[in-house]
Order: structure tokens, then C-alpha cells, then sequence
């Protein structure tokens, strides 16, 4: 993720060679840095490993980065509940509380959350992070308006935000959630690629005007070489569909109160077939904890839950 990270920032500008041959092609000869929304997973990512490997400075570190990212595309990223209470939280088990308490803030006016209490005496809790299924993939939208005139462009099939269906007990008895943080993360990656969709639009429309052009320099050399480029120019018209595709298609932020000591806690996510063909994904986890520890786990299911 570092990597990715550093990567991205080599990426980050406009590339004359990049552009040149996107305006004869198409968008995939543009090197890909990622949606605003994936380049933002990459430090909610670093997050949660930081905060599994017990090293909640580094926690801090990213969520400082990913609030930079939150204050340049506040319009398309702010839906993203997981990745801001996991800033929050990441700040909190750092120690830096009162910097906690401001992300806090924002989401009690944002999404009406209750803010948690940060009065230094911690209460022993697990925090789960559960990962579902994965994200949509981008798709490739065309149409010909003439023979040799066709506009292709990427999108995200529509679909209805559904939370995870989540039963919690602790040594057998069921207990309702106290803090639950959810997003589902197509519904961010569209608004990310409704954000370029200006960009994209312009930049096709040069590159039609481009290769009219050049079709219309070859036909007055010969007819024949200028109508099969025409054709040969708008079959290498494609959408640009690259996106990270490994990503869950649902995050969900659970922190659950404990008492100290040894504890087993059973989640049960339920899909959203019918009952009669429900399928359930059944997870029991064993803690262990010291007065005031607060210990974290991550869950990846491939269960679907749209």
C-alpha cells in the first residue's frame, strides 16, 4: 500500500506523452492513478493494518493523510462512514484525542451519530472490521451515433445501498451494537467517476475531432485509406474500465464492549436471499482482554449482500 501510495504521486500529473496518445487512441493509453475514492482506500487500508499490528501511531500518520484527501473531494468522499469513524477511532487508540473528538464531531453532524465518550476511562471492547463480497466493476457504456462516430465511456451499474444484516452475542447471548460505522463502496466509486465525467467527455470530444481530421487528411489522398481509417479509428474507441476490483463490496466498523477477561464473541452476517434459501456466514472469535484493552480483528467473507 505504501508503494501504491508513492506511486500515485509519481502518476499525479499531466502527461503530455500520456495525453497525445490517449487524443489517437483512447483513455487506456493514459497511465490509470486511480478514483479519488480508491486512492482514499489505500489509507483506510493502511489503517486498519496498522491498527491490527498494534502500531496506532501509524494508524494516526494515515488518517491524517486520508483527511487531507476528505478536505480536497469533500462533495464525492464524505458519504464514506467506514473510512471516517476508522479516523476517528484511529486517532483515539493513538492517543490523540482531541483530534478524535473533531472527526467525531463531523460525523455527529453529517450522519447524526452519537459522539463516544473520550473520558479517558476505556472500556475493554473488540472492534471488528467486516469485509463483504466485492465492489461492482466498472463497465463499458456505447453508442454509435454514425458508422464511423462512436462515444464509449465508463460506468457503474445502479444498485441499492444495503447494510449487512449482523447478529452479535457474547458467550451465547445476543446483544444489540453499540457503534456500527457501514459504506458501501460502489456508491462512492460512482460519485469519484461522476466527478471526471467532465473530464472524460472533454477529452473524448477532442479525440473524435482528432481523428476526423486525420481521417479527413487521408481521404483527400486517397478515399479508400481515409473510409478504412475512419472505421479503424472508431473501433479503437473503448472505455477506460480500470479499477481496483479486489476491493469489498461492503465495510462495516463494529466496536463492541466488553467485560475483561476471556470472552468469545459470534458474529452471524445473513445475505439478502429469501429465508428459505438463505445462506449464512457463522464467525466465533476468542479474546482475551486486560481492563480497558480494546483489541481488533479484521473479517473477509465473499458472502454478497446486495
Amino acid at each position: 500500500f505504501e508503494r501504491a501510495i508513492t506511486l500515485i504521486d509519481e502518476l499525479d500529473y499531466v502527461s503530455i506523452r500520456d495525453q497525445s496518445a490517449a487524443v489517437l487512441t483512447n483513455d487506456w493509453a493514459t497511465r490509470y492513478s486511480g478514483e479519488y475514492s480508491e486512492r482514499l482506500w489505500i489509507h483506510t487500508f493502511q489503517m486498519m493494518n496498522f491498527l491490527l499490528l498494534g502500531i496506532p501511531e501509524g494508524a494516526a500518520v494515515e488518517a491524517r493523510r486520508a483527511a487531507k484527501l476528505f478536505e480536497e473531494h469533500a462533495d464525492t468522499l464524505k458519504q464514506d462512514r467506514f473510512t471516517r469513524f476508522l479516523m476517528g477511532l484511529s486517532l483515539e487508540t493513538a492517543g490523540q484525542l482531541d483530534s478524535a473528538q473533531v472527526e467525531y464531531r463531523k460525523l455527529a453532524r453529517d450522519f447524526e451519530d452519537p459522539i463516544p465518550s473520550l473520558s479517558g476511562e476505556s472500556q475493554s471492547e473488540l472492534v471488528v472490521f467486516l469485509a463483504t463480497g466485492f465492489i461492482d466493476r466498472k463497465l463499458p457504456g456505447d453508442l454509435f451515433i454514425d458508422y464511423d462516430v462512436r462515444i464509449s465511456w465508463p460506468y457503474y451499474l445502479d444498485s441499492v445501498a444495503i447494510e449487512p444484516r449482523i447478529d452479535l452475542q457474547v458467550q451465547g447471548e445476543k446483544i444489540a451494537e453499540t457503534l456500527r460505522a457501514d459504506t458501501t463502496l460502489v456508491t462512492i466509486s460512482q460519485k469519484a467517476l461522476e466527478k471526471r465525467g467532465k473530464r472524460i467527455a472533454t477529452r473524448q470530444a477532442v479525440r473524435l475531432a482528432a481523428k476526423h481530421g486525420i481521417a479527413d487528411a487521408l481521404e483527400q489522398e486517397d478515399a479508400l485509406a481515409g473510409g478504412i481509417a475512419r472505421l479503424l479509428l472508431a473501433v479503437i474507441e473503448q472505455a477506460d474500465t480500470r479499477s481496483w476490483e479486489t476491493l469489498p463490496a461492503n465495510m462495516v466498523l463494529l466496536r463492541i464492549p466488553l467485560d475483561a477477561g476471556d470472552q468469545t464473541v459470534t458474529l452471524r452476517l445473513s445475505d439478502y436471499a429469501t429465508e428459505a434459501n438463505s445462506i449464512d456466514y457463522l464467525r466465533s472469535i476468542d479474546v482475551s482482554l486486560a481492563p480497558g484493552e480494546r483489541q481488533f480483528r479484521l473479517i473477509r467473507t465473499g458472502v454478497n449482500v446486495d
